[in-house]
């Protein structure tokens, strides 16, 4: 969980007005897309089995 926070810390901070670097952003951003989309894949499969 502290990996994910760091990742979006750094890609807020790459999106701010004094730095100002959306490469960094979308970096960041993509790092922890997968983790998103598995989390949501694992919640569709608790739900289906009815838990």
């Amino acid at each position: 969980m502290l990996a994910f926070r760091i990742l979006v810390d750094i890609a807020l901070k790459a999106l701010s007005a004094a730095i100002n670097d959306p490469t960094t952003a979308v970096l960041a951003i993509d790092q922890f897309a997968p983790t998103i989309a598995r989390g949501g894949q694992t919640v569709s499969a608790h739900r289906r089995d009815g838990g």
